[in-house]
């Protein structure tokens, strides 16, 4: 069957589809929707930083390169690591890592969604290598709650990132201890670089192709 009109979430995935000859008069970007916070984003420890990893434990999400980015920090902080853990073996990896490095962390598992209510909470940085995204719920999500997020250099995350504004892109030099001084402007940035992804909008956005 013939198809009316595309939905892809950024210009990164518009443009694979016009590469296999899809018209590009029929694609429209239509991002993930995410509900906006109101309250902002106040550390819970000044002594102590705390990073986040949020998301399937494997290879393809990165998280011992994000644990290795983490590790640059000179000074006392926790690691949160949550999501599912399907591949045993790099799991066994993550965990001689953090042993090695003798990082002090909390390796959840697969929580729901109070728990990870819970862990943005105490969140004051996200960290993701993912090596592939399409438009990534848990940057939506962390920048939702006023969270900095220091993001892989994939297209996704450079939609949503702007080092020095919002948090930091990896290949771009970065003091990974500016968060000190820095927090408040980059978590107030956080919060406004994703009005536009408020879920009323996108749902909008939706109505107006169905309806035409």
């Amino acid at each position: 069957r013939s198809v009316d009109q595309f939905i892809v979430l950024n210009d990164e995935l518009r443009n694979e589809l016009v590469n296999i000859g899809v018209d590009l008069k029929k694609i429209n970007i239509i991002p993930n929707g995410i509900e906006i916070k109101t309250e902002f984003k106040v550390r819970n420890n000044e002594q102590k930083m705390v990073f986040s990893i949020i998301g399937e434990v494997n290879d393809r999400k990165g998280v011992i390169e994000s644990i290795e980015v983490i590790s640059k920090y000179q000074k006392q902080y926790f690691i949160n690591v949550a999501g599912p853990q399907r591949d045993r073996k790099y799991q066994r990896r993550l965990e001689q890592l953090l042993k090695r490095k003798n990082i002090p962390n909390k390796i959840w598992g697969e929580v729901g969604s109070e728990a990870i209510a819970a862990i943005y909470a105490d969140t004051d940085i996200l960290v993701t290598s993912s090596k592939r995204e399409g438009m990534p719920n848990v940057v939506l999500e962390a920048l939702s709650y006023g969270i900095p997020v220091i993001a892989s250099p994939i297209e996704a995350h450079k939609n949503l990132i702007k080092s020095g504004y919002n948090g930091y892109i990896i290949d771009d030099y970065f003091d990974i201890s500016a968060f000190e001084t820095q927090y408040s402007r980059l978590s107030r940035n956080a919060q406004e670089s994703i009005l536009q992804y408020d879920i009323s909008d996108v749902s909008d956005s939706y109505f107006k192709l169905i309806t035409g």
